[in-house]
């Protein structure tokens, strides 16, 4: 649903489009079968990418950046105080999909709202509750059993901490809390403001030195 590929999608893009995921894994292992396969989620994608690992599935190491683990509590974040002004901007993103338009979405509407009228319904889940409850990756993290990182920032004022903090986590799972980054930004001082971008670097060579 998104860039070049947008309207092309029989379905809208959302948390629980791990199948996606692994379908490009997967062309990936038949392109290079003697690579080790790394992939790396940002938000939502980082979300569908947990769960694609939580079924067995996917890469050979992974690397979640803030992902909504907890859909309800990251809806209930994002329309809560001055959040209000960026769940306008994602349900301003959702209304250009015409098909959202149809189903009466308007700019006043929360992200809850657009996942209640469209996303659910039009990914298969009866409702938005249904929706997350099935796609927070949060609850099955316990059975992912390939090297991951999850990567995630204590301020992120859309993924709350507490989603992070009370994980089953087992061995193969390293968890990696920033005190601050927010959700993405990550800044740092010096000549490389980037700090994400070296972070990822570190991670993805500790990754691949691990054995499968």
């Amino acid at each position: 649903g998104c860039g070049q590929g947008r309207g092309l999608a029989k379905g809208p893009y959302n948390s629980g489009s791990a199948p996606e995921l692994g379908l490009a894994v997967n062309w990936g292992r038949l392109r290079h079968p003697d690579k080790r396969h790394i992939a790396i989620g940002f938000s939502l994608s980082g979300n569908a990418l947990l769960l694609l690992l939580s079924r067995g599935e996917g890469p050979d190491g992974a690397i979640a950046v803030n992902a909504p683990i907890d859909l309800a509590a990251c809806s209930d974040a994002i329309s809560t105080g001055f959040n209000r002004v960026y769940d306008v901007r994602f349900v301003h993103q959702c209304r250009i999909d015409p098909r959202a338009r149809g189903k009466g979405i308007k700019p006043w509407h929360t992200l809850r709202e657009v996942d209640e009228r469209y996303t659910a319904p039009a990914a298969g889940y009866r409702d938005a509750a249904d929706y997350y409850e099935t796609c927070s990756a949060g609850p099955r993290m316990g059975t992912i059993d390939r090297p991951t990182v999850l990567l995630t920032a204590a301020d992120d004022p859309f993924v709350p901490i507490e989603s992070y903090e009370n994980l089953d986590l087992n061995r193969s799972i390293h968890l990696h809390v920033e005190p601050v980054g927010g959700h993405m930004g990550y800044l740092a001082a010096g000549p490389r403001r980037r700090w994400l971008d070296g972070a990822l670097d570190a991670y993805v060579d500790w990754l691949s030195s691990m054995s499968s």
